[in-house]
């Protein structure tokens, strides 16, 4: 368990010991890796990708007919990663293939997709599509893929439109994560499975509580809390310490799920989770953008100075993953194409300077200035 605590002008934080693995520092792309086309420069220092982004790699762009699955675009993918030094990936299993997505086929969804986000008519098919790409994680891929999230930003309106990215009940949701759970736990125990991206606690339209304690209809025994051991956050607008004037608040505190905010939420419904992975971070749209204008209105060095230590807070804070939203034209996290002294700089520097070392389990900011500092096992700290 990470502590903070304030000591006049410094917040120390604490924790146990760990080793910095590079897969700590992830990236979501729109279209690399599964083209080479815009590679990012620095895709050396990416340790893991997510598709969360490309909707080409998703379960209905891929499986479109019975037991019928096109693997190219994911083989394309994996391949890509693999060539430019990313050893490791999310899988977002997202968008229902429009076969499966009964009446609600015809209807266009946020990707584009025909029927994306219905409950599948099939949970079988579900089920297949889980067993064969374990299978080819497995022997094709290298288990490139080690954690798996079943859906995005779920939303329980139930209505069917380019609005949302899931139109099903909440106890459909149970059933469809469920599904994914118990194939992959039968397909390859290894799998990580992770809760589908979620920024809220509470909220009745798309909160974590609304399917938390909710059971299935199909799997009446299982609730939505049995469908994931892996909590993948949100966690838009947190920055990496309490001060910034960028920011809602740090990666702990932030209600778009900081670490300390869902593992109470979790902890009081009788969940504990193996860690929490921000699946996407950046500035979100819900107040236009003000906050992220007033990020690109900083100095490169500032940017650079807030990527690094949103990075080294977020691991002494006891994230197991931070993947700024996205790389490409248009991103709220930052100008990843051409802010080479700003986001990207801070970004290589955190990859640099963290990866394969272990953080002591001490360390903290200034409450003034918001200097970051991180101590290593090796005597050594990083002061940012």
């Amino acid at each position: 368990m990470t502590h903070v605590v304030r000591q006049q002008a410094f917040q120390r934080i604490s924790g146990p010991p760990r080793q910095i693995e590079k897969s700590f520092f992830g990236m979501a792309a729109l279209n690399w890796p599964r083209t080479t086309a815009d590679v990012p420069a620095f895709a050396s220092s990416i340790g893991s990708v997510t598709n969360f982004g490309d909707s080409l790699t998703f379960w209905g762009s891929m499986h479109t007919a019975p037991n019928t699955i096109d693997w190219t675009t994911l083989d394309n993918f994996v391949a890509n990663a693999r060539a430019a030094g990313v050893q490791d990936g999310i899988y977002c299993l997202n968008g229902t293939p429009t076969f499966l997505a009964g009446a609600s086929s015809g209807i266009q969804g946020p990707h584009g997709m025909l029927g994306e986000g219905a409950y599948p008519t099939d949970l079988g098919q579900l089920t297949y599509f889980c067993q064969q790409f374990a299978i080819r994680n497995n022997a094709v891929w290298g288990h490139f893929f080690s954690l798996v999230s079943a859906g995005n930003e779920m939303d329980y309106r139930e209505i069917a439109s380019t609005g949302y990215f899931w139109w099903g009940t909440r106890a459909q949701f149970v059933d469809f994560s469920w599904t994914v759970k118990a194939a992959f736990n039968a397909a390859d125990p290894t799998m990580r499975i992770g809760s589908p991206g979620m920024f809220e606690a509470f909220e009745q339209n798309y909160g974590m509580d609304q399917v938390i304690n909710q059971p299935g209809t199909v799997n009446p025994t299982r609730t939505g809390k049995d469908c994931f051991e892996w909590a993948c956050t949100h966690p838009y607008f947190a920055g990496p310490t309490s001060i910034e004037a960028q920011s809602y608040g740090d990666l702990t505190n932030a209600r778009t799920l900081g670490t300390n905010v869902v593992r109470d939420f979790l902890g009081r419904n009788g969940k504990t989770v193996a860690g929490v992975i921000a699946s996407e971070w950046g500035f979100g749209p819900a107040d236009g953008f003000v906050p992220y204008i007033a990020f690109l209105a900083q100095t490169p060095a500032y940017r650079a100075s807030f990527m690094e230590r949103l990075f080294m807070c977020g691991f002494m804070y006891g994230m197991s993953g931070i993947y700024p939203w996205y790389y490409g034209a248009g991103s709220p996290s930052g100008q990843w194409q051409t802010d080479t002294n700003g986001v990207v700089l801070g970004y290589t520097n955190a990859s640099a300077n963290m990866t394969g070392k272990t953080w002591a389990g001490t360390g903290g900011y200034d409450t003034v200035t918001g200097q970051v500092t991180m101590d290593f096992t090796s005597g050594s700290s990083r002061v940012v």
